[in-house]
C-alpha cells in the first residue's frame, strides 16, 4: 500500500492542480488519501527539501513548449552532499539516475553556477 501511496502522491505534483484519491478498503478500518497540489513542481521540492536546509529561500522554476514539447523544471539548492535529481517522461514514467539527461542537466547546472 505504501508504494502504491506514494506514488500516486508524486503523480499529484507531477500534474499541477489534479486531484487524486486513493482508498483503501481492505480490513476494518477503511483509509483514504487525497492529494492536490497547484504548485506542481515546485510542491514537489519543497516536499523533498522539508528535512533539509535550503541554500536559497526561491525555488527556481522554469516551464516552456517548444516544437510540440513541454519542459518543467523546478530546484533548489540545500545544504546537503548527495544530489537528488529526479526526471520523469511524459509526467508518468520515473527516469533513473544513470540516464543521459540527468548527466546532462547536472553537467549544464554545475557549469552555470561554477560559471557564476
Amino acid at each position: 500500500y505504501a508504494t502504491i501511496k506514494d506514488r500516486i502522491q508524486q503523480l499529484a505534483f507531477l500534474n499541477k492542480g489534479l486531484k487524486l484519491v486513493l482508498i483503501d478498503e481492505r480490513g476494518d478500518s477503511p483509509r483514504r488519501h487525497e492529494y492536490h497540489y497547484e504548485g506542481g513542481l515546485k510542491e514537489y521540492v519543497k516536499y523533498l527539501n522539508k528535512n533539509k536546509t535550503p541554500v536559497h529561500e526561491d525555488i527556481i522554476y522554469v516551464e516552456d513548449l517548444q516544437d510540440g514539447i513541454q519542459v518543467e523544471v523546478a530546484m533548489q539548492y540545500n545544504d546537503g552532499y548527495q544530489p537528488n535529481i529526479y526526471s520523469f517522461c511524459k509526467n508518468l514514467i520515473p527516469m533513473k539516475p544513470q540516464f543521459l539527461q540527468n548527466y546532462g542537466f547536472s553537467y549544464f547546472t554545475n557549469s552555470m553556477v561554477s560559471a557564476y
